[in-house]
């Protein structure tokens, strides 16, 4: 197990100070383990997936950490930030339309409550009751304008298809394509193999799930439990 929380004890703040590096890390983590486990990048760049030879760094979206003021760690002392990565999300939209939601729950106010964290221990997205909602919807009636075929769903997924009438592509399924709007008029982008999660042969399901708790499956909107706590 490898620490790399926002702390001074974590291994690439520990690297940065023991050989004079940058304090930078960068996590690749795939959509399944199944023919990768992934990479991490310690103190910088260039990013090299082998057998490649492209520096992907370079063609990287870069968006600004926020801080979480409040702590979200079970034990802390008053006044400590919070030690998790977020990020300032702004927007949400399916195949270039805007989804309807209270906005003021991306940011993150003075009580700590809202935001937009990453998470490498939760496995799939979790939403805000309202905004997974929208979200499933909004997925939803574009699936269908697709000729996507609904299914039963599968828990804890709340929208599930048959996948054998949606097409491949190199990238994974053809389906609606999620934009995250980022601080200065930026996206992140997630289609194929990321928006979706092959939960057998025969069924592809949206990989948000309904918590109190936002999307792809390392992006988590929380919410400051009243004991100090975080509840996802």
């Amino acid at each position: 197990m490898v620490g790399l929380a926002n702390l001074t004890t974590s291994l690439p703040a520990q690297m940065s100070t023991q050989f004079k590096l940058p304090y930078k890390f960068a996590l690749c983590i795939p959509s399944t383990s199944e023919y990768a486990l992934g990479h991490m990048f310690i103190c910088g760049w260039p990013y090299i997936l082998l057998p490649y030879s492209k520096d992907i760094a370079k063609e990287l979206i870069t968006t600004q950490l926020s801080i979480n003021p409040i702590s979200t760690t079970l034990v802390y002392t008053t006044g400590d930030p919070s030690d998790e990565y977020s990020i300032d999300v702004k927007s949400i939209s399916v195949h270039n339309k805007p989804v309807t939601i209270n906005a003021s729950l991306l940011s993150i106010n003075k009580e700590g409550y809202g935001g937009t964290k990453f998470s490498t221990i939760t496995p799939y997205t979790k939403l805000e009751t309202s905004i997974y909602s929208s979200l499933v919807s909004a997925f939803s009636k574009t699936a269908a304008l697709r000729k996507m075929k609904n299914v039963a769903l599968v828990v804890p997924f709340g929208a599930c298809f048959n996948a054998k009438n949606i097409d491949k592509s190199q990238t994974g399924p053809v389906v609606p394509f999620t934009d995250i709007g980022l601080a200065g008029n930026k996206f992140w982008r997630f289609y194929g193999a990321n928006s979706m999660v092959s939960v057998s042969k025969k069924v592809l399901c949206m990989p948000g799930i309904c918590g109190c708790g936002i999307i792809s499956k390392n992006l988590c909107y929380y919410r400051r439990a009243s004991n100090g706590g975080s509840s996802y």
